[in-house]
């Protein structure tokens, strides 16, 4: 909605983005992900075959282990930097909802008041007469 101009005074079909600070860290928080996970893919701790068993590196499953030897931290760390690197988008639309939901509330309170206010000085305007 930001990119047609929703929320700006006047009329207008669009806005300008800039690279603000939560653009930054975004970069940043993805940028330090991808490269745990990279760092992790080269120690070979993202080593996965599912075929006819489930393998992980640095994790044994009922009894059987991958042919990669990975620290279950480093496997871990990998596994969970993808996985926050691939919800990062969605997490950043939920709480962009939120937030959005938020000021709409906020803005249809703020809305009320105006037009309790208004017919409250309508009102002591007719009995003054």
């Amino acid at each position: 909605m930001r990119s047609r101009g929703y929320g700006l005074k006047g009329r207008t079909a669009f806005s300008i983005y800039h690279f603000t600070r939560k653009d930054k860290y975004v970069l940043g928080m993805m940028i330090g992900l991808s490269a745990i996970f990279t760092g992790g893919c080269i120690k070979g701790a993202a080593y996965a075959s599912y075929d006819p068993r489930i393998l992980l590196a640095g994790f044994t499953i009922q009894g059987y282990a991958a042919p990669i030897s990975v620290s279950p931290l480093l496997a871990l760390l990998t596994y969970l930097c993808f996985a926050a690197f691939c919800f990062l988008p969605v997490l950043l639309d939920v709480t962009e909802t939120i937030r959005f939901s938020y000021s709409r509330r906020k803005e249809t309170a703020d809305l009320e008041m105006t037009y309790q206010k208004i017919y409250q000085t309508l009102e002591q305007e007719g009995t003054d007469r």
